[in-house]
């Protein structure tokens, strides 16, 4: 009887011996990151915008994976993780928000994740997109240079459609501290690739600086108006010419 109950008791802490060795074992062994679908996230062809995605980060290791910073390359981009401690095959989830509102064409960001895998301590995450607008402006402010009051003067500004259907443009309004006309006075159709200058008349009403907007706007759902900024300094009366302290 007391042979089995040492037997049992030799049993029992070499059970525990073994548990404690694989736990100390798996606590040496260093967790391993690995980004679920790759290291560059493409949203294609999108609009003007803020873009959102969830890019996953996952501990494909043996042991604990500390994800130590997750930095975004430039303002525009926001990337929080909901979790920085990984145990093996877990999975923790940054959520991206990237500003797109004022780009154009192709853009490219990255996301720089810092962790304790002794192989890949660093791991850049590339975000990639292809901004497309409807149409472009250029160039896209209006600057009247040397003004006099009651002494009208034009500026001309090209609009291109940029997009793949045909796009309709209307008469543009004004909200400007001076007197604005435009040559464009009915509907013009341009059709994908196609220009058209529009020439706007500013008439200054009151000497010191012009500032306002220039609503262009459009048929498409997308962009359908573009407000383009009016600017203007040193306006003088007629036939004086403009000082500088």
């Amino acid at each position: 009887m007391k042979r089995m109950k040492l037997s049992a008791m030799m049993a029992t802490a070499f059970a525990a011996l073994a548990l404690v060795t694989a736990s100390a074992t798996a606590q040496q062994q260093p967790g391993k990151i690995e980004i679920v679908g790759g290291a560059t996230y493409d949203w294609g062809n999108v609009a003007p915008g803020d873009l959102k995605a969830t890019i996953e980060v996952k501990n494909v290791g043996e042991g604990v994976l500390n994800v130590k910073e997750v930095r975004p390359g430039c303002g525009c981009t926001a990337a929080p993780i909901d979790k920085n401690i990984l145990n093996p095959g877990e999975v923790g989830k940054i959520s991206v928000t990237l500003r797109a509102s004022t780009s154009t064409g192709p853009l490219q960001k990255s996301i720089t994740v810092t962790s304790d895998d002794p192989q890949t301590p660093v791991t850049i995450i590339y975000l990639k997109a292809n901004v497309k607008r409807p149409f472009r402006v250029d160039p896209d402010w209006i600057s009247v240079l040397n003004g006099k009051v009651g002494v009208e003067s034009a500026v001309t500004v090209n609009i291109q459609n940029t997009g793949e259907e045909e796009l309709m443009i209307f008469p543009p309004e004004a909200n400007v501290t001076a007197t604005v006309r435009f040559d464009l006075t009915t509907p013009k159709n341009l059709k994908p690739g196609e220009s058209t200058p529009l020439t706007v008349f500013v008439t200054p009403t009151k000497t010191g600086p012009i500032a306002g907007q220039v609503k262009i706007k459009t048929s498409s759902k997308e962009m359908p108006e573009k407000a383009v900024d009016v600017v203007g300094s040193d306006v003088t009366a007629a036939g004086n010419a403009p000082t500088h302290n």
